[in-house]
């Protein structure tokens, strides 16, 4: 039997770590890098977004890590000693290079190379891959048995849909419009006025730099005073009707072909971290419900408001000049006259929409219209005459006089454009969710008619992207996806669990469902036991749900990886962490002896 190869696109951090556990496995391993090295974006130089040969990297010079250098580091190989606990960018890159050399990576990987095709051959089930040497020109034609894609997140910078046109007079009067991944010096903004948009953790991060430059900030947040959709129970509701409905047992036995029940039934729900993360979710903070896959930003949120007194306003409803309209902060707290106040308006605006002309109310007409009034006299200021929300009164917004500067941190879309349409368009999101097929109800043996007395089957939508467990690609499972999922903690850690988890896949070393109805039905099954795996396909990311992600995909893998655990990683770690700590005291207390003795001696030589 000859030996599999796999081709691994982008060389950063997640696919490095692909990298090394294939080659564990024993398959023929080629890596493609458009870099001249290994690292990915952390090639940046943080004072251009596209020093990278292209690659659009969000790192800017000032740039440290929010997580201590020991969780940002594999498991095998730790940062340098004579890194600070949050490292600098320029010692990430440093590490990668690192554990790049220890693993013999730039022996396997193609420099300078970028990928253009990747296609899959019905006829003798491989891949065909088209390769092009940006520094030379040639083109390359390849056949792989495998392909794991780990070319990122961070490909193109997204913008809010309506933000050209709501600051088109802004751009006009001189003001600058731009994306935190464009913008790497702070200081040319010094005593300037700018307008950060996000709720992010990039959004924080990059609110705290430009106060820390001089520059007057003020925080745009588009969240609003309404339920969760990422609340618990909300999610089980909105993504797949099979929360409410398990997929029956006849449905997954027939994709899991026997393997239902062998490892789903042995979910880790006792494991630590997991335990404290759904303790953390049934929190209250500042009147809502804290999401435990928000911790970052949430301490980045408490920070900015409450040390750094960053002000908070709405979105932005408009523009004059160089003068921004926004709705008011809606995460203020209000007072129960406020709240029936606005009750009493939104009541009033819809009962105004929903209906005919002429049949409202003599009282509803006259507050409508004095509210039409003062809305009017609010906009008199204004010459592109924006468009104000019905539900909104004047005093609900917010000017923001004579602004320089408007950055959205509003994320990323992340775009695969060598995969097929078909393909790119299901691990997008650009398709309609895929549909799961299961046999209606039945009473008295016959299916229940539900408006078609033909129709005995039904189907609910699947959220998953395509994915299985958010790696393999359901419909052809010898092509996987790593670190698609946002907010990975610690990001580098769960990099090595999905690589290890697809290198058990390619290899059969581990047993998939033989179907890729049997894939969804049986990660809907493990959903109902882990809910946490929701946040796999959440824009708001992972966070500390990345615990239960990780004891899941070492689940299924059993004892090909040992029988892994989260807290046992996260034990391992804090052992380093000591003794990094341990080291930095007995250093410093040596440090102190030179010190000591020069100052000695410049009183012996004064008194001379």
């Amino acid at each position: 039997m000859s030996m599999l190869t796999a081709a691994v696109i982008g060389c950063g951090p997640a696919g490095m770590a692909t990298a090394a556990r294939l080659r564990q496995t024993g398959m023929m391993v080629t890596c493609f890098e458009v870099a001249p090295e290994v690292g990915g974006m952390w090639n940046g130089n943080g004072h251009d977004a596209f020093s990278s040969r292209g690659i659009l990297s969000p790192l800017y010079a000032s740039l440290r890590c929010v997580l201590p250098k020991d969780l940002m580091s594999f498991s095998d190989i730790r940062m340098d000693f004579t890194a600070p606990q949050f490292p600098h960018h320029s010692f990430v890159k440093r590490y990668l290079h690192k554990y790049g050399d220890a693993k013999g990576l730039r022996a396997i990987t193609r420099f300078n190379t970028k990928v253009e095709s990747v296609r899959f051959d019905e006829r003798d089930g491989r891949w065909k891959l088209i390769s092009v040497n940006i520094a030379s020109g040639d083109i390359h034609e390849w056949v792989f048995d495998r392909v794991a894609v780990c070319s990122g997140q961070h490909h193109v910078a997204r913008f809010p849909e309506k933000a050209k046109e709501q600051l088109a007079d802004f751009v006009a009067a001189g003001g600058e419009v731009t994306h935190s991944a464009y913008l790497k010096q702070f200081r040319p903004w010094k005593g300037k006025r700018a307008l950060v948009v996000g709720d992010g953790v990039g959004a924080y991060d990059c609110m705290r730099e430009m106060q820390r430059n001089g520059v007057k900030v003020t925080h745009s947040t588009s969240l609003e005073r309404e339920v969760d959709p990422n609340d618990s129970e909300e999610r089980l509701k909105r993504v797949s009707h099979l929360q409410q409905q398990p997929p029956s047992e006849s449905t997954v036995a027939e994709g899991l072909g026997g393997l239902t029940g062998l490892r789903a039934a042995q979910t880790r729900s006792w494991e630590p971290v997991t335990l404290l993360t759904r303790l953390l979710t049934r929190l209250g903070i500042r009147g809502g419900e804290h999401h435990a896959h928000e911790v970052v930003a949430k301490w980045l949120r408490y920070q900015s408001e409450e040390i750094l007194k960053v002000p908070r306003v709405g979105r932005i409803i408009g523009c004059s000049g160089r003068n921004v309209l926004c709705a008011e902060d809606p995460t203020r707290k209000m007072s129960r006259s406020e709240v029936v106040e606005e009750a009493v308006r939104r009541g009033s605006a819809v009962k105004m929409r929903e209906a005919p002309s002429g049949s409202v109310g003599d009282a509803d007409r006259k507050e409508s219209s004095s509210d039409s009034k003062s809305q009017e006299d609010s906009d008199d200021q204004f010459s592109s005459e924006p468009e104000i929300p019905a539900t909104m009164a004047a005093k609900d917004l917010v000017m923001l006089e004579e602004f320089d500067l408007v950055v959205f941190a509003t994320g990323y879309d992340t775009q695969f454009p060598f995969l097929h349409d078909d393909i790119r368009r299901v691990v997008e999101g650009r398709a309609p969710p895929l549909r799961i097929t299961e046999p209606a109800e039945q009473v008295n043996g016959d299916p229940k008619q539900e408006g078609d007395a033909a129709d005995k089957h039904r189907t609910a939508p699947l959220h998953t992207r395509g994915l299985y467990l958010g790696t393999m690609l359901a419909s052809n499972p010898t092509i996987a996806f790593i670190a698609t999922q946002r907010d990975l903690l610690p990001p580098f850690l769960l990099m090595e669990a999905q690589a290890s988890f697809i290198a058990n896949a390619f290899t059969h070393r581990l047993q998939l469902p033989a179907s890729e109805q049997g894939m969804l039905a049986y990660e809907q099954e493990l959903i109902q036991k882990q809910p946490e795996l929701l946040s796999l396909y959440s824009e708001r990311g992972m966070g500390l749900h990345s615990a239960a992600y990780f004891n899941v995909l070492h689940q299924e893998m059993g004892p090909l990886e040992g029988n892994q655990t989260f807290s046992g990683h996260l034990a391992r770690r804090q052992v380093w962490m000591f003794l990094n700590v341990v080291l930095m005291t007995i250093h410093k207390f040596r440090s102190w002896a030179p010190l000591k003795r020069k100052k000695q001696h410049l009183l012996f030589s004064n008194k001379i």
